[in-house]
């Protein structure tokens, strides 16, 4: 891992981890999503369950709940996020808690269900990532994950396009066609692809700022030094925001466009436990 990295994903996020609970309304709805999608899994053999970008672990618990025997490891860059999930799930022991980046996981081939909730979206380029999660499982082990991608946050990027022309969007993320192409490429059969857009309503343009400040969106996925919004760009782009998509009830929306994956793992089939989504596996890191 280059030393420019890592920071530039876990300090914002780092940053977020106090009050990110209470600004978890997307990555709620992604990661109940993403719990739905693996309630079907059943998990090969004695395989465990890794959660990557497990955040303060909102997906971490619903794996616990549905895995109630499977050991779990979770893993996130932001040493204050696991600090948090830590705290907040301190009851479950059998939860692996590491501050770890998913490109850096050593290839285990040990994983019967690798699960990620809006995470895998900030690893870029997205190959590297799921190659590496692919590392992970077992023939016929399972990938479920929730990501955003290319056509979210349209309302901030026309306002912004302008307000601010000569600065670069804060947010980058890849296109769900590319994203599926490189699942198959990577090994991932059987893959279903649901793709679904989530529209969150605001007070105001600066509910919707502070909001993604809070979720740690703030630039932290794009290359070179971070330009910041000097104060009166700021209030332009919030006063624009306002004007241009205030909707009748006095609320602006902000929306996303979410990419659900559902797939296996190339090279063997999974043998269920008889008990649907709840395995027996021991295995993890």
């Amino acid at each position: 891992m280059t030393t420019h990295r890592q920071p530039a994903v876990s300090l914002p996020f780092g940053r977020a981890a106090s009050g990110y609970g209470a600004a978890v309304d997307v990555q709620v709805v992604v990661a109940r999503r993403v719990a739905d999608l693996c309630a079907g899994c059943c998990l090969v053999g004695n395989a465990g369950v890794l959660d990557v970008g497990c955040g303060t672990g909102i997906l971490t618990e619903s794996l616990a709940a549905l895995f109630p025997t499977a050991a779990i490891t979770a893993i996130d860059v932001a040493p204050a996020m696991i600090r948090e999930a830590r705290r907040r799930l301190r009851d479950l022991p059998r939860i692996t808690w590491l501050e770890k980046d998913v490109r850096d996981l050593p290839r285990t081939g040990s994983v019967g269900l690798v699960a990620s909730s809006s995470a895998l979206h900030w690893s870029m380029p997205a190959s590297v990532a799921l190659e590496r999660v692919m590392a992970q499982l077992v023939p016929g082990g399972w990938l479920v994950c929730g990501m955003m991608v290319e056509g979210t946050l349209p309302e901030l990027r026309s306002t912004w396009q302008q307000t601010v022309p000569g600065k670069p969007f804060p947010v980058a993320l890849p296109a769900a066609a590319d994203v599926a192409a490189t699942a198959r490429a990577a090994g991932i059969g059987e893959l279903e692809v649901i793709q679904e857009t989530e529209t969150v309503w605001h007070a105001s343009a600066s509910a919707v700022l502070r909001r993604l400040h809070q979720q740690g969106v703030t630039g932290c996925n794009l290359p070179g030094p971070r330009q910041l919004l000097t104060r009166g760009e700021l209030q332009r782009l919030s006063d624009t925001y306002d004007r241009q998509w205030r909707a009748a009830d006095g609320r602006v929306p902000a929306t996303y466009q979410v990419l659900y994956l559902k797939g296996k793992a190339v090279g063997g089939s999974a043998v269920g436990t008889g008990h649907g989504a709840r395995g027996t596996g021991q295995g993890g890191f």
